[in-house]
């Protein structure tokens, strides 16, 4: 991979082949998020990132975060352009010492291992950052920016809450010798006095060949060999109209466009982004046909990430898996009870029916589903809320024929 200026400090070579910007094989920041994305003076954001790596997607990952304030009235480089200033993270009860960082480097903090306290990681904006400024200086409304600093390492946090000096240390210099696999990623955040501030866009939901898929653990199922279609859908509101001033400092009204970037551990994206005028059409993504080259598992993990021109983002994230030619589809012979209401526990007998992904249950899904083997049977429970009437009850399997459908009558509760 291209070496990137923001690791100036971090790196000393660049050896990595090139790869695409869609496919994710190791760490990657594939956003980060603030709420709100603008601030007025004296207001706070809350911080999060999509950090993932599919090498191990159960590690915790340790984030480091440091921020800059913006200074309307300086033009000299703020600290969060000197990295160099990683190395002088001190310990104290919130695990980093602001007081021992150049003057204009705040620290906001840092994942703390399991057990300790979860707090969020906040930007501050300050109340005066326009106290020397006319009151009709355009500065106000087009408003500046604040510099977030995070550092994504690829291992846990010290075990030790608040971190020792020792431990950050030893932890920035496993990052600097390469020891560790690590991504710095820069956040700009707006402040000003604008009467539209900008919201985060909403991903609502995606669409994976002909299925809905929103949030939850069920896996879209793809098959092999062929090009499937992909969606996102914005929210309602995720596009926006707000004020700006144009060079002459007129007061102009624009739209913000919206544009999604997809990601995949596994197969090919004919393009990574869908553009304004586009996110209701199609992207393509294309799994191996050669079995070789899969995982044992044949599971992967779609991302999208929503972003509006004005550093508004949301995420979406979808597990799929690659469906086996050689499976036969699951055969149901007979659904125990066949009526009930909503929270039934229902019993699936028939074949093919032990290794199940899961059993679809109308737009949901059968809750606490797994295999009885006492029973030779599949088990799980109707959605509490199911509607009364004809609940289509679908056994997923593994392979890649069509999926059987029973039916399932809900009485009223």
């Amino acid at each position: 991979m291209v070496c990137a200026l923001l690791l100036l400090s971090l790196s000393t070579a660049c050896t990595e082949p090139w790869r695409n910007v869609y496919s994710v094989e190791g760490l990657r920041v594939l956003a980060v998020r603030a709420e709100p994305p603008d601030l007025a003076p004296g207001q706070y954001a809350r911080l999060d990132a999509l950090v993932v790596d599919p090498r191990d997607p159960e590690r915790l990952n340790t984030l480091v975060w440091l921020a800059c304030h913006p200074d309307p009235a300086s033009l000299d480089q703020p600290k969060c352009a000197d990295y160099d200033t990683l190395s002088l993270l001190q310990s104290s009860d919130a695990g980093l010492d602001a007081s021992a960082l150049p003057e204009g480097l705040i620290a906001l903090g840092m994942t703390p291992p399991p057990g300790a306290p979860q707090l969020p990681v906040i930007y501050p904006a300050p109340a005066d950052v326009f106290a020397n400024l006319p009151s009709d200086d355009p500065r106000r409304t087009r408003g500046v920016l604040a510099i977030v600093l995070m550092l994504a390492v690829a291992e846990p946090p010290p075990p030790t809450w608040p971190p020792t000096q020792a431990d950050l240390t030893a932890l920035l210099g496993r990052v600097r010798n390469k020891q560790v696999d690590s991504v710095l990623t820069i956040k700009r955040l707006r402040i000003s006095e604008t009467s539209t501030p900008n919201h985060n866009p909403t991903l609502a939901t995606l669409k994976i060949g002909e299925e809905e898929w929103g949030a939850g653990p069920q896996p879209a199922k793809l098959l092999p060999g062929i090009w499937t279609h992909l969606y996102s859908f914005a929210g309602e509101g995720s596009k926006e109209t707000y004020q700006d001033l144009d060079v002459d400092g007129n007061a102009v009204s624009k739209t913000e466009h919206l544009s999604t970037s997809w990601f995949t551990t596994l197969g090919e994206l004919d393009k990574s982004r869908t553009v304004e005028g586009d996110i209701e059409k199609p992207e393509h993504i294309y799994e191996p046909l050669v079995l070789a080259d899969l995982p044992p598992d044949r599971r992967g993990t779609l991302y999208a990430v929503l972003r509006d021109s004005r550093g508004g983002v949301d995420t979406h994230a979808r597990p799929f898996i690659l469906c086996d030619p050689n499976l036969p589809p699951p055969v149901v012979t007979e659904i125990r009870p066949a009526s009930g209401p909503p929270g039934t526990t229902v019993t699936l007998t028939g074949f093919e029916l032990a290794d199940l992904l899961d059993v679809r249950a109308g737009t949901g899904w059968l809750s606490s589903a797994a295999w009885d083997d006492a029973q030779q049977a599949f088990v799980g429970k109707v959605p509490a809320d199911a509607p009364a009437g004809e609940l289509s009850l679908v056994p997923r399997g593994r392979g890649c024929a069509a999926d059987p459908t029973v039916k399932f009558t809900v009485a009223a509760p």
